[in-house]
């Protein structure tokens, strides 16, 4: 029988080569579904303060949800990998969705981030829209597996309740799955965006 960590690495495997198989038209037609239930469901109103993602391979595209939020006069952040030995996330001022307007570097994951020496701390976001690899109703979050996010988060284990930051993952309809293997170190969601519909756990 499996251990759950064998379970997750096929799980990831699986899914995220059918997120590679989805083709650029696909992604831009996901890109706009996602933004359509986005306003239809109001998810930026109650917040100022929203981090984010530029996507990677075939992950759920957030950038015309992050146009909105500028637009909006929302102040954006993107994650940023620290080094090692903390392997954790800051959070740095995203401004423009115009490349010209937005000095980005690409990370050694081959991720864009932030190039600029400027960052929020993780508790003062209102909300962050997480990428995932799959997810269930319980409100469980599989990740690319460098556990990141955990870290970064792993304050709020130690908290019962907590207002803010509100942790939003995005992902395809069909990165559901029914029950998600759960580490004692998993932070979970409060809900999930998909191209069909807003789930709160």
């Amino acid at each position: 029988m499996r251990n759950p960590q064998q379970q997750r690495q096929q799980l990831r495997r699986k899914i995220r080569q059918q997120r590679q198989q989805l083709s650029q038209r696909q992604c831009c037609d996901y890109r706009k579904q996602f933004f359509k239930v986005a306003q239809q469901q109001q998810l930026l109103l109650n917040y100022q303060h929203i981090a984010a993602y530029l996507p990677i391979g075939g992950e759920a595209d957030v950038t015309l949800i992050l146009a909105q939020a500028l637009k909006q006069k929302k102040s954006c952040y993107l994650p940023v990998v620290k080094p090692k030995p903390e392997m954790k996330l800051w959070f740095s001022p995203y401004y423009s969705v115009k490349p010209q307007q937005q000095s980005l570097k690409t990370n050694h994951f081959g991720i864009l981030e932030p190039s600029h020496i400027k960052y929020r701390s993780v508790w003062s976001l209102d909300l962050i829209l997480m990428p995932l690899v799959a997810f269930d109703l319980n409100g469980n979050r599989l990740g690319m597996g460098a556990g990141y996010y955990d870290r970064t988060l792993a304050y709020l284990q130690h908290r019962q309740y907590w207002l803010k930051p509100v942790l939003i993952g995005v992902a395809y309809e069909f990165q559901q799955v029914d029950k998600l293997p759960y580490q004692y170190w998993d932070i979970p969601l409060q809900g999930v965006l998909t191209e069909k519909q807003l789930y709160w756990f």
